[in-house]
């Protein structure tokens, strides 16, 4: 191929991206403008922290927390911030300076594109003040108002996602499925009821 026609390709290719990009958005804009009201409110927790909506900005640290975070995955994480149909990207922002009154985002939870909620995360210093619960609780609700199914996976072992989940309502689909025992564990499915 010659340079020439190689710059065609690849004008191509990123004209063809962006048109993509442009029908997911107006796929999706009749969508998230309704639901705009449900996600745009922040809710405030008994510490002062504050739940809100996951922006652009916050996808390089959202990345950074996924266990399966590369630099391949920062876009799909920036992706599902921006055009998530119902908006089920939070997080949780809480005041790290007494003297300063700065906010950091200590918290995450979204949805992957098929569906299920995940990417769960509470940063280790702020762990054990009820965050990933309220999280949980609050994308539980919002996904039962919109009558959307509510589903997750964890791998088997996972014991203290296993709790909360237990303890915000969501149990095992299959509670008779065998656990695994080899070096290889299984994403079971939960769901809420």
């Amino acid at each position: 191929m010659s340079p020439r026609s190689a710059g065609k390709a690849q004008a191509k290719l990123y004209a063809k991206n962006r048109r993509r990009r442009e029908i997911e958005l107006e796929m999706f804009s009749s969508t998230t403008k309704k639901n705009t009201k449900t996600t745009s409110i922040s809710s405030i927790l008994p510490d002062g922290s504050i739940i809100r909506p996951l922006i652009p900005e916050d996808a390089p640290l959202v990345n950074s927390w996924w266990e399966y975070g590369s630099a391949k995955s920062l876009s799909l994480v920036r992706r599902r911030i921006e055009i998530d149909p119902i908006g089920i990207c939070f997080g949780i922002s809480s005041k790290t300076d007494g003297l300063n009154d700065v906010e950091e985002l200590v918290a995450c939870i979204m949805r992957y594109e098929g569906g299920a909620i995940g990417m769960l995360h509470v940063r280790e210093s702020h762990r054990r003040r009820g965050y990933a619960l309220a999280l949980l609780k609050y994308v539980t609700q919002i996904l039962q108002d919109q009558g959307e199914e509510r589903v997750a996976f964890i791998v088997d072992g996972n014991t203290a996602s296993e709790s909360l989940f237990t303890a915000a309502g969501w149990e095992r689909a299959d509670p008779n499925q065998k656990r695994g025992t080899g070096k290889r564990k299984a994403k079971r499915k939960w769901i809420h009821v």
